[in-house]
């Protein structure tokens, strides 16, 4: 239960979430990733199987491939971008090591993570669920932006203009990644 409480003060007052950080705690910030990575992963078979059952072709298997798969993702997308957050940090000269750039990113995906899950929820609702699922949505992402700056300024030890090329290369870096990984699963269909 205390798990979820942290969960929720995560998401909800990052900036003290983060003062919290600063100690060298690498179970807290695994916790949160697997929270937010189920929280997401949850949203995400919900919302596939809302598709699906749309469509007629619901079974509990599109559900359970569709967590599971989403939940290893974003675990390892987390730990990839941790990664890449640490060289950037580095170049730039933030002084913090892998598990401030770690932290930094889980921090970005709790917010959104649960705004996800939430905005899955309410496309069961007619009307006026897709409209509150998006300003969700939006909101959350938004919160989730602002907390990736703040964590990146305050465990890296950087400015905020700092703060801001590092996300910026990071999220330049995931894009560059996503249009890679997209266009090498496309030459693999073709065979080439």
């Amino acid at each position: 239960m205390e798990s979820l409480r942290d969960y929720w003060l995560s998401v909800r007052d990052a900036a003290s979430s983060v003062a919290k950080h600063r100690k060298h705690d690498l179970h807290r910030t695994l916790k949160l990733l697997m929270l937010s990575s189920f929280a997401f992963s949850l949203g995400v078979g919900i919302f596939v199987s809302k598709l699906s059952l749309q469509a007629g072709v619901f079974t509990t298997n599109i559900f359970i491939g569709m967590f599971l798969t989403v939940f290893s993702s974003v675990i390892l997308l987390s730990l990839g971008l941790g990664l890449v957050h640490e060289f950037v940090s580095a170049a730039l000269g933030g002084r913090g090591r892998y598990y401030e750039s770690l932290t930094s990113v889980t921090f970005f995906f709790a917010a959104p993570s649960l705004g996800f899950f939430v905005a899955s929820l309410l496309l069961f609702v007619p009307y006026i669920g897709m409209l509150l699922g998006s300003f969700i949505i939006a909101l959350t992402f938004g919160m989730g932006l602002a907390a990736l700056y703040r964590a990146t300024k305050d465990l890296a030890r950087v400015d905020m203009v700092t703060s801001y090329v590092i996300v910026s290369v990071l999220t330049i870096s995931f894009f560059v990644m996503l249009y890679a990984a997209l266009l090498f699963n496309a030459a693999s269909l073709i065979g080439v």
